[in-house]
């Protein structure tokens, strides 16, 4: 049995919401070609063209 754990340490300015805000401003032209997701825990942001494999075994 496999187990695993992924931790991240990110140092977060005091403005990190306006950061974030205006970053997606930035990307707005492209917003349809792109997958964004934004939560309390991660940023993630990739091209929605690349769908992620699933490996079968």
């Amino acid at each position: 049995m496999l187990s695993g754990a992924q931790v991240s340490f990110y140092p977060v300015p005091g403005n990190l919401a306006g950061i974030i805000l205006d970053a997606v401003k930035a990307i707005d032209p492209n917003r349809d070609r792109l997958r964004i997701e934004i939560d309390a825990l991660d940023r993630f942001l990739r091209t929605a063209r690349r769908k992620p494999e699933i490996e079968r075994r």
